[in-house]
């Protein structure tokens, strides 16, 4: 909810100061109980939290950053948004949307605020445990690392982009999934 968006941000920058680093990371993955399920409220939902909760933290963050001439913006996307996922549409389209937000939103607000995204595959998170035993084993097997991946992986990914070790990337997605690129 943008009033929500705003007292947060509004109330950080009082506790703590200008925000100069910005990480989006909220998501919600509502999966249909039919293949082809496109329950419209079930769609709102995870598009207002994924989609919408993305673009109105940066909303509000980036008046500041381009103002003093300096930011980096990190959104947390998925490789669901790279492919066909017909029992995860919504999800899906909310997190490629989030890619497309990333890449056109890039060239407008360089060069003083870069912004980038990470596409995880299945990390063990609440959301990833939320998928049967089936599934992660079949995730595994296809998975050249033969492993999940930890939070901490897409941590030390976040670190990476909000550093200036990566002062050239903007408008990209790193892709953090073992060498899989695909869910099943």
């Amino acid at each position: 909810k943008e009033k929500e968006v705003k007292a947060l941000i509004s109330s950080t920058e009082k506790k703590f100061g200008k925000i100069d680093m910005l990480v989006t990371n909220a998501g919600i993955l509502k999966l249909p109980k039919e293949k082809l399920q496109l329950d419209y409220s079930m769609w709102k939902k995870v598009m207002t939290t994924n989609l919408d909760g993305t673009l109105l933290t940066i909303k509000e963050t980036l008046p500041g950053m381009m103002k003093r001439k300096y930011g980096r913006i990190v959104c947390i996307s998925s490789v669901a948004g790279f492919g066909s996922r017909p029992s995860m549409i919504a999800y899906a389209t909310s997190k490629a949307a989030v890619i497309a937000l990333v890449r056109n939103l890039s060239s407008a607000i360089a060069p003083f605020v870069r912004i980038n995204s990470i596409a995880p595959g299945l990390v063990e998170t609440d959301m990833g445990k939320t998928f049967n035993s089936k599934v992660k084993n079949n995730v595994l097997a296809s998975t050249p690392l033969k492993r999940l991946g930890s939070p901490e992986d897409i941590a030390k990914t976040v670190y990476y982009l909000l550093s200036e070790q990566s002062s050239f990337s903007t408008g990209q997605t790193l892709i953090v999934d073992g060498g899989k690129l695909t869910l099943p």
